[in-house]
């Protein structure tokens, strides 16, 4: 039930938590000990069922959290707010919300011939206008809407370059607007849509399947339709699955069967729509001004396989084998472009033509040079929507969970395990270098090779594309000339990843990429003659298209499926929750009450907070906001946590031997650096630093910088811990030295120290990265191998040489790998692939 709107917000102040119990607290062991009280150590009995419920139920910690609020709302509310007293009168609220709000899904059936025999299917979906009409109306979402086509300028130091972004900033939304018709001398705009649909399993042993369809709204900014409630991605149908015999299977005409089914489908779903797509829908938009929508399908979202459906072409083994041009399957992976693009002009020209053609062979003939089924596309019914234009590059699919995983990643392993490699000796080497791989934040600790093939999650392809090369460089004998391809290839893939995932693109960025492409390309016509793995595969040639894609549609998070794959996982968590009969209808029924429900008290929200007069003097700001431990700068901020009060002369107690030289000569050190800081002339005054000097020591800081990719705030957590979770860490970071210099050294400690008017000044102890790389011979071939691989080589500093670093000339983090290759231990590799923004 809705609560009352109007009962006073009361804030939660649940107790304090007791401390943890000592181990020894309770010597006898007596089940009932605990001071006398059996449900030890939970406060009270209460306590206990509470906890024992919540992990009977399975909740995760933010769960848990939602839980314990929503309990102390309801200790604090007013008689009367809450009205709820079993399970049945939940269930039996939500049927009267479903009723209230409309009941999502529902069922149609859907017919088509097959064999001259009518089949019909149920097909659970929304009017889509509904869907349509919730966005616009939508109170808070309204004045997140773009509508007008733009183009975007920044200086780049030397003269101003278009960027790409959004949607609206590329250039197929520009196209779309310049050929939409004003009407009444109102402007017309489009409202763009990102339609997805893919099959997926909803029960755990994968028996129960279904194929939802997710639509998102191109008009509203990245951060909220790719994120959670109303304003992201939204279920509008649930697709019949057609059962497939064992007589059936893989015949043409079942195949074809299923596509008419699919597309009868998808135009029932967008048939609410159709007429505003030809003449408009005047609205009243945020601004006062009212403009005539076209709905319109910009983005098709889907992997390969599905692509193939929504173009209904033949795919995989046709003669043309493309969804979004006419690239001879026999030309794969057929990158250098030039080839003919479909449209929905020319494809829908020659369907038309062969359903006219005098016999059948004569039609399967035309169909066929091009590669189309007989199927009339749904989507060619949406005027100004073009589906294969709409189609788009998935780097989830293409890249992570395709090229990489099933390509390159497999030949790395068969050349492991190749005999010309050493096979055991190269599995042992790697598994050493995968051990020994530094720990960064939100990056994975890959660690056995056998786990490689099993990962479910195209994210952990992506963190291992970056680790593995740093891990195998060193371990293949430069003689392994397919050892060594496969690491130029891996790496001119890695590349081609990073600029393709760029959130905005200028026509620098995207001119690199494509030259990455061109360089991709070079490397893999090498690669097939020392590789056992072919190339002729539409993923191989589905990047081709990319970067126009980009150009076309802004940048991949605009296409990309990881948004609409994630939410397959609601789709199972409702299954679980129904009583796995009609799974169609309880599924669907869940989908609108609470969101419609959600909007109406956001609305009344929304309406309160416009009627209140807030004073907003700045003196009534409370002191409790200012941040001591900040310390600003052009750049960044920084921000220090775990300190500890000790004299500076047990700083090093913990620290590992291997650095332990680094505070030689600290006090002296440190004196420099804040004479200098604090503009005190040589000379002058008695004040320094000595081993006596209280100070304070900080386990980690957080560095939030400006990213070179967006101009967007970045943060980068760097720690220097004697034990983080067991094992030292001590990160690098990019620091701005003396000089005007950037430079990369390791962090060994954060000290704060007081000044001559006690004052802390925060300092980080460094040993630079910036000694001269050895040239010698021994090191040439390993040096060589780097360069071809773009590997940048660095070499430490011995730890006495350590230096002292005021933390506002901290960059950002950087991740240093050793050179397993070099003789010289001291040397390292910059993992430049760690983010997209240190590549930049």
């Amino acid at each position: 039930m809705c609560p009352n709107p109007n009962a006073p917000s009361l804030p939660l102040q649940p107790p304090t938590p007791p401390a943890a119990l000592s181990p020894n607290a309770h010597p006898s062991n007596s089940p009932f000990d605990g001071h006398g009280k059996p449900w030890a150590p939970f406060q009270s009995q209460l306590d206990f069922e509470f906890a024992k419920l919540v992990q009977s139920a399975h909740l995760n910690e933010g769960q848990v959290d939602d839980f314990v609020n929503i309990v102390w709302k309801i200790l604090q509310a007013t008689p009367g707010e809450f009205t709820l007293h079993d399970g049945r009168e939940v269930r039996d609220t939500w049927k009267i919300a479903t009723d209230l709000h409309g009941k999502g899904l529902e069922h149609v059936d859907i017919g088509a011939m097959y064999k001259n025999e009518q089949i019909t299917f149920p097909l659970w979906r929304i009017r889509m206008w509904d869907w349509y009409k919730t966005l616009l109306d939508d109170p808070v979402l309204k004045g997140e809407f773009r509508w007008d086509a733009e183009r975007l300028f920044r200086h780049n130091g030397e003269e101003f370059v278009r960027f790409i972004n959004e949607p609206w900033t590329a250039n197929r939304w520009w196209k779309i607007q310049g050929l939409l018709p004003q009407r009444d001398g109102k402007p017309a705009v489009p409202f763009c849509i990102i339609f997805y649909a893919d099959k997926t399993k909803l029960s755990t042993m994968g028996t129960k399947k279904g194929y939802p369809v997710y639509v998102r709204c191109g008009n509203l900014p990245a951060h909220i339709r790719n994120g959670e409630g109303l304003g992201g991605g939204f279920m509008v149908g649930l697709i019949p699955i057609v059962p497939e015999d064992n007589d059936k299977a893989g015949k043409k005409p079942f195949v074809d069967f299923k596509r008419v089914v699919w597309h009868a489908c998808i135009a029932e779903i967008l048939e609410s729509l159709r007429q505003f797509a030809d003449s408009g829908y005047p609205y009243e938009c945020s601004d006062g001004i009212v403009r005539w929508l076209y709905p319109i399908i910009l983005i098709l979202s889907a992997d390969f396989e599905e692509q193939c459906v929504m173009a209904a072409i033949r795919g995989m083994g046709s003669v043309v084998p493309c969804p979004i041009c006419l690239a001879p399957g026999e030309e794969f992976p057929a990158l250098e472009g030039g080839y003919e693009l479909r449209s929905t002009e020319n494809m829908r020209g020659i369907y038309e033509a062969a359903e006219d053609a005098p016999t059948a062979q004569e039609r399967e003939e035309d169909l066929k040079a091009v590669g189309l089924r007989r199927v009339n596309n749904a989507f060619w019914a949406l005027k100004y929507t073009d589906v294969y234009l709409a189609i788009s590059w998935d780097r989830l699919h293409a890249y992570h969970s395709g090229l990489f995983r099933k390509h390159i990643l497999k030949e790395f392993l068969l050349i492991l395990e190749a005999p010309s490699t050493g096979a055991g000796a190269a599995r042992r080497a790697l598994s050493t270098n995968l051990q020994n791989m530094p720990r960064w934040r939100d990056f994975p600790h890959f660690t056995h090779i056998s786990d490689f093939n099993e990962y479910c999650d195209g994210r952990k392809y992506e963190d291992l594309s970056k680790i593995i090369i740093f891990a195998s460089q060193s371990i293949f004998p430069a003689s392994n000339e397919r050892a060594y391809q496969w690491l130029a290839l891996a790496r001119s893939y890695l590349e081609l990843d990073l600029w393709a995932s760029l959130r905005t693109h200028t026509s620098a960025t995207i001119q690199k990429g494509r030259q990455e492409l061109k360089r991709f390309d070079i490397e893999r016509k090498v690669t097939t003659f020392r590789m056992t793995k072919k190339w002729d595969f539409p993923k191989a040639h589905s990047h081709a298209h990319l970067f126009d894609d980009i150009e076309e549609k802004g940048s991949t998070i605009n296409f990309n499926t990881k948004y609409n794959e994630k939410k397959h996982k609601e789709q199972k968590e409702k299954y679980n929750l129904t009583n796995f009969k009609e799974v169609e209808k309880q599924v669907g029924s869940q989908c609108r009450p609470g969101m419609m429900i959600d909007r109406t008290i956001r609305q009344h929200e929304l309406a309160v907070e416009r009627a209140e007069v807030v004073d907003d003097h700045i003196d009534d700001l409370p002191d409790s906001l200012s941040v001591d431990a900040t310390i600003g700068a052009d750049h960044c901020w920084v921000y220090t946590g775990s300190p500890l009060r000790l004299a500076l002369s047990n700083v090093d107690q913990s620290i590992p031997e291997e650095y332990s030289q680094a505070f030689k000569d600290l006090p002296a050190k440190l004196t420099r650096k804040m004479r200098v800081d604090l503009e005190i002339p040589r000379g002058r005054g008695q004040w320094s630093v000595s081993d006596d000097t209280m100070v304070t020591t900080y386990l980690f800081m957080k560095v939030n910088y400006t990213s070179l990719e967006d101009s967007q705030i970045a943060t980068d957590f760097i720690r220097a811990n004697p034990s983080f979770y067991g094992r030292p860490r001590y990160d690098c970071a990019l620091f701005n030295a003396e000089g005007g210099q950037y430079t990369i050294g390791r962090i060994v400690s954060i000290i704060g120290v007081l000044d001559n008017e006690d004052i802390e000044r925060k300092y980080a102890v460094v040993i630079p990265f910036d000694r001269p790389v050895s040239m010698a011979a021994d090191e040439r071939a390993n040096l060589n191998r780097g360069a071809h691989l773009r590997l940048t080589h660095l070499r430490s500093r011995e730890p006495e040489h350590s230096i002292v670093v005021a933390l506002e000339n901290i960059v950002r983090g950087a991740l240093m790998v050793p050179d397993w290759g070099s003789k010289r231990s001291s040397q390292y590799i910059v993992m430049d692939v760690v983010d997209v923004d240190f590549f930049l």
